[in-house]
């Protein structure tokens, strides 16, 4: 929803700053857990403020992308005469001429219903869905695996939770920039492979040198966290940007059912570990994260690139050469 409100050269600071937001609430966990202590009131404490969440269904409106994508025009004048209203400014009733007649020449039809097997029906689409279903599945595995990892290394727990946590607000805030100067796909790929490489380095450093010192092991999966959290922050920014309007929360729920088969994987991988070697599962999370790593080559760069709003306009989407924002639409939602 966040991609759809802004303009192409704002989303991706938009995303990724939103991100930030989990950072700090990573870096706040660990003094709530070491004041609180007990599981349930830790639980409680984390759980209740979501409630406030629900206020959003009446402060944030729908936005004018979809309405318009679904014929809705009237809604969609409607807030944006609230928009020119509190920032005062008058009503573009050209603009909107010129979107709606937009709309109606890409013969949307608005009312059909899209399915999950929407994503998998035209070749194109179909590949970027099961690249980034595995992308997400990947990150969740090495973030949540190494969170795992770290907070059960030695030292004082509570100490390096925070740590961890701040090494995540790092990558969040360099994502920001980093985006804007680099695009999506090549900030991706470098995140990924840090924090594969730093994994199977972690791993490999028990195996490698028994009886060493834990530190340099913890240093390379505090790395590795912070190459997963760089991809995290990304990822959301990137998919959203890959799928069509019209199917848009579709695919994104649909990775997030990935992301939390990856969360839910992640522990059995390190209980793996109990049965071999403990530096087994971190190697893994290394090796899966890898394998993501080369699969980010085959999609498209799409920054500063218009959203696509159909299933046609994401079929096309590999046509468009760059990504520098040359090709442009007359008026952009």
């Amino acid at each position: 929803m966040v991609m759809e409100l802004f303009l192409p050269k704002y989303r991706g600071t938009a995303g990724t700053v939103l991100e930030c937001f989990w950072g700090v609430t990573v870096i706040m966990m660990a003094g709530i857990a070491y004041l609180l202590q007990d599981w349930r009131n830790i639980q409680l404490a984390i759980s209740v403020p979501s409630a406030l969440a629900l206020t959003y269904i009446w402060m944030v409106p729908e936005t004018l992308r979809w309405l318009m994508i679904k014929d809705k025009i009237d809604q969609a004048q409607k807030i944006v005469k609230r928009i020119t209203k509190f920032n005062n400014l008058s009503f573009p009733a050209r603009t909107m001429d010129e979107l709606q007649i937009q709309i109606e020449a890409k013969d949307n039809e608005p009312g059909r219903q899209y399915m999950f097997y929407d994503l998998l029906r035209t070749p194109i689409l179909r590949k970027h869905s099961l690249i980034l279903f595995y992308l997400w599945f990947s990150v969740c595995v090495g973030y949540y695996g190494m969170t795992f990892k770290i907070a059960g290394l030695a030292g004082n727990h509570y100490l390096t939770f925070f740590i961890s946590g701040c090494v995540d607000l790092v990558a969040f805030i360099m994502v920001i920039y980093l985006i804007q100067r680099f695009g999506r796909r090549t900030p991706l790929l470098v995140f990924f492979v840090i924090g594969s490489v730093s994994c199977i380095v972690a791993g490999s450093i028990p195996i490698a040198l028994a009886g060493a010192s834990g530190t340099a092991e913890k240093v390379f999966a505090i790395i590795g966290k912070f190459g997963m959290a760089g991809v995290f922050s990304i990822i959301f920014v990137y998919s959203s940007e890959l799928y069509p309007t019209v199917i848009r929360s579709i695919g994104m729920g649909t990775c997030a059912f990935w992301a939390r088969l990856g969360g839910v994987v992640a522990p059995q991988i390190l209980v793996l570990g109990d049965f071999t070697h403990k530096s087994v599962s971190v190697i893994m999370f290394g090796v899966i994260s890898l394998i993501a790593s080369l699969l980010v080559l085959f999609l498209p760069e799409t920054a500063n690139r218009k959203l696509p709003d159909t299933i046609e306009d994401a079929e096309n989407i590999d046509a468009y050469k760059g990504g520098n924002g040359s090709e442009e639409e007359p008026v952009e939602l």
